[in-house]
């Protein structure tokens, strides 16, 4: 009677264990569904090594491969963002320990450009050691390109507003002197400064 209640115990057990990770598989399969829907760069880095080791379905269109990493696929460089221009934003958030937001110049699989505003967001573990970051970025090329455009018509404005005042006061002081050489035709005391 021992044996058939151990025995009873042991397969509601098994049920019970096949039923978590039942639980388990389908609550992956839903965070995977959920990552791969958003339509930009969505990715987790391995903070030692910079390998990327979760990526959404987004990945792909840049070159995706197991255990790439985050410079390798994104800048095509074997060693990860440096510098004031190119800062790497994991780097910032391993020495802030809170998100950050970057500008970037990334590039696709044909090695062409894209601005890109990065987000990277610090995952801790328990003990609240950085163990890995959460990385996105957003496509703001077309931003950018319109920033540019603004610039330069603002560039154009300001010059033009520039040769309009010069060409007003040309104007006031032609004026001034024909009003003066009329006033002294008709006779009429003018003083030399009005």
């Amino acid at each position: 009677m021992n044996l058939r209640k151990l025995q009873k115990n042991l397969q509601q057990k098994i049920v019970e264990h096949e039923l978590a990770e039942e639980k388990i598989q389908q609550q992956h399969q839903f965070l995977q569904q959920v990552i791969n829907s958003l339509e930009h760069p969505f990715y987790v880095i391995n903070t030692t090594n910079y390998q990327i080791e979760l990526a959404n379905s987004f990945m792909h269109k840049l070159g995706f491969q197991p255990q790439i990493t985050c410079h390798a696929l994104t800048h095509n460089n074997p060693k990860p963002c440096t510098g004031e221009s190119d800062p790497c934003p994991l780097e910032e958030v391993k020495r802030t320990k809170k998100p950050v937001v970057l500008e970037h110049i990334h590039f696709d699989k044909e090695g062409n450009p894209i601005n890109v505003e990065v987000h990277g967001f610090p995952i801790f573990d328990k003990d609240g050691k950085l163990t890995k970051m959460i990385e996105y970025s957003l496509n703001i090329t077309k931003r950018k390109l319109a920033e540019q455009k603004l610039n330069q018509q603002n560039e154009q404005l300001k010059e033009k507003n520039e040769q309009l005042n010069a060409f007003a006061l040309q104007l006031k002081a032609i004026q001034k002197e024909k009003l003066y050489k009329l006033n002294k035709a008709y006779g009429y005391f003018v003083p030399r400064q009005f």
